[in-house]
This record gives structure tokens, C-alpha cells and sequence, in this order.
């Protein structure tokens, strides 16, 4: 019989020497595009697979690096699921943040150390799986007609 641990300890084994990034590779694939051209008012878009963002945000940070390099701050509007658990900020470098004024609401905006800035829009975590897909694509290419429900 297999027993599972009562407590699962989600930080990494090994921390770079700056501050956690980058990060060793995700835990898990990360559903996460990247916009081509000038098509859509992001630059990509994450759909998470629960309602606690904070526990992923290693694995987006993971997918984002190669873009703008290691991650300095976070911002958005967090649930009160993923408020509760930004303890973990300190230990990977992140500062997380609320959001920015001009900020439109389920986009995260992510500012690399180098100052480079990434707006990644969020599908709701839940979702059907079809339809969270083809939500992702007519996010990147608005132009790309949606489904016919029938």
C-alpha cells in the first residue's frame, strides 16, 4: 500500500544563489502562450489549474524567463486563496504585489529584473477543457472567430 504524506512541502530543493531564480524546471506543463505580433493587448496567456495562483507561479516563472529573464515583482488581484499563501515570496526573490492602476482585471502584469514587463492574461481555472483551449487562442489572435455552439 502506498501512503501519501499529510504534508506536502512545495518549495525547492535547490535555490540559485540570487534568490531562487531561475527556478529548476516546473513541476508540471505549464498552459501557457506566448502572442505573436501585434494581434492581442498581451503578451501571453496562463491558464492555471487551481484557484491558488501562488502555487504555480514557479512554474509560470519557469515560462516566462526565457521571454524577460528572472522575475523582480508581480502584479494582480489576488483571490483569497492565493493572498493567503504569498508567504512564499521572500524565498524565491518574487515581490508580489496587488494591482496596478491601469491594470485591467484577470491580467497579470510580470516586470523582469532588467525591467522588461510581461502582461499575461488568465482563463478561469475550471474551465471545460475545449473551451478553455479555444479561449486561450482567441485571446492571443482576437480576430479568430469563436466556436459555434450548436
Amino acid at each position: 500500500m502506498t501512503r501519501t504524506p499529510a504534508y506536502f512541502d512545495l518549495r525547492r530543493d535547490i535555490l540559485s544563489p540570487d534568490g531562487g531564480q531561475p527556478f529548476p524546471a516546473p513541476t508540471r506543463t505549464t498552459r501557457l502562450l506566448f502572442a505573436v505580433g501585434d494581434f492581442s493587448d498581451v503578451g501571453g496567456v496562463w491558464w492555471p489549474r487551481t484557484q491558488n495562483l501562488s502555487v504555480e507561479l514557479h512554474d509560470l516563472v519557469v515560462g516566462l524567463t526565457p521571454r524577460i529573464g528572472p522575475v523582480a515583482r508581480i502584479h494582480f488581484d489576488w483571490n483569497a486563496v492565493s493572498a493567503m499563501q504569498r508567504h512564499i515570496d521572500p524565498d524565491d526573490g518574487l515581490d508580489v504585489r496587488g494591482p496596478e492602476v491601469d491594470q485591467q482585471s484577470r491580467v497579470m502584469r510580470l516586470y523582469g529584473r532588467d525591467g522588461g514587463r510581461i502582461d499575461i492574461a488568465i482563463v478561469e481555472p475550471g474551465v471545460d477543457t475545449a473551451y478553455g483551449y479555444q479561449l486561450m487562442a482567441r485571446i492571443i489572435e482576437p480576430q479568430t472567430e469563436s466556436p459555434r455552439q450548436g
